[in-house]
């Protein structure tokens, strides 16, 4: 070869082709493959199973703590009026200015119950739908109050939100029952305690005598609603002053769910299959860690906003 001249390149030594690029997404790697019809019918099975999970939880593990709150919100506020209806009625003053009762308006407390036997002490709500029970036992509208002349009803939950009434059938014959209103306190002595097919009528009805009839569910699944552990006393000594009540509806029996629950249900669960594909989405596109310190609240909450919702449409003694 010349000195000076170029070397010559041949065609076994011709440069390099530059490499073919592909485009990637932010986080360097290609688009994730479509999920196959399989994959997609478990991941809604799971989140159903989630969903089941965190409406249990609500019913049964946080349930008592919620109603263990409200109870002792409702038993000291309740104590105050306890004692100011006592202050009122001493002295001449207090029976001049004396105002005429009003019958007790749903949510309102109307007693404290004391179930001995039991070591149960619980504010009594009036109304037995599930927002009155999932708070304490609710007096049922238009059957006697507490402590006067007549058949009293209450109605409490078997095993939701704390069960207060779960051993009800634990109570025999010859038992005390305390009651304390603002008028004072009756005792009341067991007289039965049955397991039989609820009727209304007959165990919400008036009676000759003065009594107590408490009502819970003798099943502990949700939706029991044909059989009731039922408890009769009959009340010790003179009645109170019969008070005004509010009229008694067949449909206030305590085993009706809260047919308004529809339209929050509606809304949470809306709610919760969002968030559910919005986590579902960042699972693929993100790291998993961030994509669960994003998801997880919101996942958690609406889940619990839409199992509370379900519960609401369940039976109000469960």
């Amino acid at each position: 070869m010349p000195e000076g001249a170029a070397p010559s390149v041949g065609p076994a030594e011709a440069a390099p082709a530059p490499p073919v690029t592909r485009p990637v997404d932010a986080a360097g790697a290609g688009p994730p493959p479509m999920p196959t019809p399989r994959a997609i019918v478990a991941i809604v099975g799971a989140w159903l199973v989630l969903l089941a999970i965190a409406t249990a939880a609500v019913l049964y593990p946080l349930g008592p703590l919620f109603q263990r709150r409200e109870q002792h919100q409702l038993l000291r506020t309740f104590r105050v009026d306890v004692q100011q209806a006592a202050d009122a009625k001493e002295g001449l003053e207090g029976l001049l200015n004396a105002e005429k009762p009003l019958a007790p308006e749903v949510g309102q407390s109307v007693a404290i119950l004391d179930l001995g036997r039991v070591r149960v002490q619980q504010v009594v709500i009036e109304g037995v739908g599930p927002d009155q029970t999932r708070r304490g036992p609710g007096h049922v509208p238009g059957t006697a109050g507490l402590g006067q002349p007549g058949n009293s009803v209450v109605v409490g939950r078997r095993s939701g939100w704390g069960g207060p009434f779960d051993g009800l059938g634990s109570l025999r014959a010859g038992d005390e029952i305390v009651t304390t209103t603002v008028q004072g306190q009756s005792v009341y002595v067991v007289r039965t305690v049955e397991e039989r097919r609820l009727d209304p009528e007959a165990q919400y009805g008036p009676s000759d005598d003065d009594r107590l009839t408490l009502v819970t569910s003798a099943g502990r699944w949700p939706w029991a609603t044909d059989r009731a552990i039922v408890v009769e006393a009959r009340l010790e000594g003179r009645p109170f002053e019969p008070t005004p009540q509010g009229g008694r509806v067949a449909s206030a029996d305590g085993r009706r769910g809260d047919t308004g629950g529809w339209a929050p249900l509606a809304l949470f669960g809306a709610g919760f299959a969002g968030a559910a594909v919005a986590a579902a989405v960042l699972y693929r596109r993100w790291r998993p860690l961030t994509a669960y310190l994003l998801t997880t609240p919101a996942v958690v909450v609406m889940a619990i906003l839409t199992g509370e919702s379900v519960l609401r449409l369940l039976p109000a003694w469960a």
